[in-house]
């Protein structure tokens, strides 16, 4: 198990994508992740994501056979909120982020030969 490297946010993008698609089209409706689609996702995502909640694991060859995608969960900040945003509950959100130790699991996907 390894954690991403963001300062190689690129390849890992590229290893999601390869994992997701050979993993989950047998899945009923699934449609191939275009690298398109997965930039923008991960541009949208890339300020909230903590490297240890995007562990990625590799077989004894180390070549990747699964990862998972955890956000940090947000709702715990809201009660320090009362509901507002503005004028300073952005920066109490984004000040918040960093103690988050609670995360929801966001993406999930192992290669077929490792199922079971």
């Amino acid at each position: 198990m390894r954690q991403i490297d963001m300062l190689r946010h690129d390849q890992y993008v590229q290893t999601v994508i390869d994992l997701s698609n050979r993993s989950l089209t047998d899945n009923w409706g699934y449609t191939p992740v275009t690298e398109a689609e997965a930039l923008a996702v991960a541009r949208d995502l890339k300020p909230v994501i903590q490297p240890k909640g995007v562990p990625v694991a590799e077989d004894a060859q180390g070549r990747p056979i699964s990862f998972n995608i955890a956000l940090p969960d947000v709702d715990m900040l809201q009660n320090d909120l009362n509901g507002y945003l503005f004028p300073f509950g952005w920066s109490k959100l984004l000040l918040g982020l960093k103690r988050l130790h609670n995360y929801r699991l966001f993406a999930l996907a192992v290669i077929p030969e490792y199922h079971g």
